[in-house]
Order: C-alpha cells, then sequence, then structure tokens
C-alpha cells in the first residue's frame, strides 16, 4: 500500500515543482527622470557597477518619463542620466538584498550650461575668382608662388595660354589689361617674361 502511495505522490510533486520555479519572476529596478516642468522621454539611462567602466543595462526613458532595467545582483551600482541639452546626473543604488523591486526617486535632470568663450571665424579665398568683368587669381593663395616667375603662374591660370616664346593670351586675345593690386599698371608683357 505504501509502494502505491508513493508512486502516485511522485508525479504529483514533479508537475508542482516547475510551476513554482516557472512562476518566479526577474525583479525590477524602476523610476521616472523629468526637468523642471514635465517628464522627459528618451532620456539614456545606464546602469554602471562601481568601479566598472562598461555599462550593464542601458535603456530610454518612455514618453511619461518612465524607465525600467533589471535588478541587478547585490552590490554598489549608479545609474547615469543623459539627455541632449541637459547635464549628466548620477544616483547611487545599492542593492543590499534580491527580494523585491527597487523604485528610485523621481530624477529631475538640470539644463547645461555654458558660456561661450572665444569665437575664430576663418576663412580662404579661393585661388581663382571670376566675375562679370575680370578673372582675379590671387597668387598668395598659391603654396608655389615663392618658387615660381610671374611667366610661370601665369601658365597655371584659367583662361590664359602661353606659348613657347612665352606670349600670353587671354581667353585666345592679346588685347589685355595687366592690373596689380586692383589698379592698373604700365607693367609690359616682357617684365613677366623670365629674365
Amino acid at each position: 500500500m505504501k509502494k502505491l502511495f508513493l508512486s502516485a505522490l511522485l508525479p504529483a510533486v514533479l508537475f508542482i515543482a516547475p510551476g513554482t520555479a516557472f512562476s518566479q519572476t526577474k525583479m525590477k529596478l524602476s523610476g521616472t527622470v523629468s526637468d523642471s516642468s514635465k517628464p522627459l522621454a528618451l532620456v539614456t539611462v545606464r546602469l554602471f557597477k562601481k568601479n566598472k567602466p562598461a555599462p550593464l543595462q542601458t535603456t530610454l526613458s518612455k514618453e511619461n518619463g518612465s524607465f525600467q532595467l533589471n535588478k541587478p545582483d547585490t552590490g554598489n551600482y549608479f545609474l547615469s542620466f543623459t539627455h541632449t541639452g541637459f547635464a549628466e546626473k548620477q544616483i547611487n543604488v545599492p542593492v543590499t538584498s534580491q527580494a523585491g523591486d527597487i523604485q528610485i526617486d523621481p530624477v529631475q535632470l538640470s539644463r547645461a550650461t555654458g558660456t561661450l568663450k572665444e569665437v575664430v571665424v576663418s576663412s580662404q579665398r579661393p585661388m581663382v575668382e571670376q566675375s562679370d568683368d575680370k578673372i582675379v587669381f590671387n597668387v598668395e593663395d598659391d603654396p608655389t608662388n615663392k618658387t615660381e616667375t610671374a611667366i610661370d603662374i601665369l601658365r597655371k591660370t584659367p583662361f590664359i595660354t602661353v606659348d613657347g616664346e612665352d606670349n600670353i593670351k587671354v581667353n585666345g586675345k592679346t588685347n589685355f589689361r595687366v592690373l596689380l593690386n586692383g589698379r592698373e599698371t604700365s607693367m609690359s608683357l616682357g617684365m613677366l617674361k623670365r629674365p
């Protein structure tokens, strides 16, 4: 009779045990994040273990500012909250027991402030500028201008051709004016050629 009772009891115990194992759920670490007036969505929330550089978990806050992570093992942790336009905030989260969920106090982020100390605006003229009636070749912007003669520089200038005898043509014509720093000069073609 005892054998029959044990054989009937054993399958019942096997069916009950897995049910209790599956009924356990992961504990949660949760909270809310906002600014001074409203909940903040899409705040990056990272869980770090103390003295470890890589985050253990990362999530984003929802439209109502709430976030939820899996509760970690016992130990010392901190949460990092980052969002565009706001200063980063860190909250210490010591986990002392595996029992129960952890709900942290509401977190409020502050707007990031910064002072602009100095602005440097720099620009560089193009080497060749073209307007309606003229073409300007900015020789000072050519890095090779210190080692070349004027005729060598003219060979590289758009719309100017220099033949083997150093005859200069602008758009195929020999009738043109030479301006130096925007002023007309009496410079002759011979002055542009090699000595």
